[in-house]
């Protein structure tokens, strides 16, 4: 496990000698090796979507002609190794998928034609501001990271204010005193066990079909692994149901993914139409499918994981944000044209659960840091049983007046 230190920004000798490693080990790449080391790679792979005709995602690789264009955009390039890396570009459906070797050598030279440019502007990183999480931030991140709760920042110096905020980076000083105190509150978590919790945790993940099957053992129901963006495997599924009970009184879409809160200018087609595929296209397929038999039975309910995204416009990036209201409109929609045919829809939002929906993810720093600027004001993380609780009740004939709602579940969050 990895403990979350105060982010701070590096004092300028730390740039500096950052700079001198990279220019000692990458020699800079010229117009000429430009031309033979990545010009290859983007004929083979990424021309015939973002060429001068097409610019898929209104981007045109064939604009670069040699590294002087690129030291003017290197942000492009950046995410070109991004999107190559992930294996989200080129597309899936692309018969021709590129080598390992192809990536490594398309990686190194991208590599050094940034290091090319970092020598000649010679930047000037300017006055540097050490930033730390103040005593709140820190404790909300060894809550959300390590999954305990506790005032671990209790020795710490008091938190300096400005302009009557205690978070704002010219007053979050980071002392010697500050370092000595986070180091023993990193001895402290590993003295909890943490190690040993995240360990099984992501055991668990690993294992996830192995205790689906369990679990389904154990309820007495069936186990169905399914991609929830595939629509004809979709059909088989409901049909199994269908044939295995003769009926399907509940449906609940729960599958959902982030968007690694990317702004708008940030968002690439491909992660715009993957985080619609899960969190919009599935839940309309099931729907869709469910809602056939629903009808030939004359009741059923359907309950959409939506999100307290769904109702509010900074909990996320733009996709995830805008998946989660298309949802909450679909939940409503449904709700309000089957409602005198004996079916109901409705949608729950979660706040904060304590999930693995941010494994393995990437956030962009300046999306982040703008959506968690609220996060002090949530009481506390929910566990995933406490929305199961909520999708019961909905699931049930309890709730048989409660139709087109949108239920948030976010312990006091959103009453802020």
């Amino acid at each position: 496990m990895q403990l979350s230190a105060p982010r701070v920004a590096w004092p300028t000798p730390i740039i500096v000698m950052l700079g001198a490693v990279l220019s000692a080990c990458l020699t800079p790449l010229s117009a000429q090796d430009f031309q033979k080391d990545i010009v290859p790679f983007l004929h083979k792979h990424c021309y015939d979507c973002h060429d001068a005709e097409q610019e898929k995602g209104h981007l045109n690789l064939e604009a670069f002609k040699d590294d002087t264009r690129f030291f003017r955009d290197q942000r492009v390039w950046r995410e070109v190794i991004n999107q190559v890396t992930s294996g989200e570009m080129p597309p899936a459906k692309k018969k021709v998928r590129p080598t390992a070797a192809e990536i490594e050598g398309l990686q190194t030279a991208i590599h050094k034609l940034l290091a090319n440019a970092i020598a000649k502007a010679k930047p000037d990183p300017g006055e540097i501001t050490m930033r730390r999480l103040n005593r709140l931030e820190f404790n909300n991140t060894i809550r959300d990271l390590c999954f305990v709760e506790g005032n671990f920042s209790a020795d710490f110096p008091a938190d300096d204010t400005g302009y009557g905020f205690d978070n704002i980076g010219d007053v979050l000083t980071f002392s010697p005193v500050h370092l000595e105190r986070f180091l023993a509150v990193g001895e402290q978590i590993a003295a909890l066990g943490v190690f040993a919790l995240l360990t099984a945790v992501r055991q668990r993940r690993l294992d996830d079909e192995a205790a689906g099957r369990a679990t389904a053992a154990e309820l007495g129901c069936g186990y169905i692994q399914q991609d929830g963006t595939d629509w004809a495997r979709w059909q088989e599924v409901i049909a199994e149901v269908e044939a295995a009970h003769g009926r399907l009184d509940v449906l609940v879409n729960n599958a959902g993914i982030m968007d690694n809160f990317m702004p708008l200018d940030k968002v690439t087609d491909s992660l715009w139409e993957k985080i619609m595929a899960v969190n919009v296209n599935g839940p309309f397929y099931t729907c869709r499918l469910a809602i056939v038999q629903m009808l030939k039975q004359g009741k059923g309910s359907i309950i959409n994981i939506a999100s307290v995204g769904g109702v509010a416009g900074a909990r996320a990036g733009l996709a995830y944000t805008t998946s989660k209201h298309a949802l909450v409109g679909m939940s409503k929609n449904i709700g309000f044209m089957y409602a005198q045919k004996g079916i109901r829809c409705n949608a729950i939002a979660p706040g904060g659960v304590t999930t693995h929906i941010m494994d393995d993810a990437e956030p962009d720093q300046e999306g982040a840091a703008l959506c968690s600027s609220g996060a002090g004001s949530m009481p506390r993380m929910g566990e995933s049983n406490e929305i199961a609780k909520v999708a019961l009740f909905l699931a049930s004939d309890d709730a048989s007046f409660v139709n087109g709602e949108t239920l948030v579940a976010d312990g006091g969050w959103l009453a802020y």
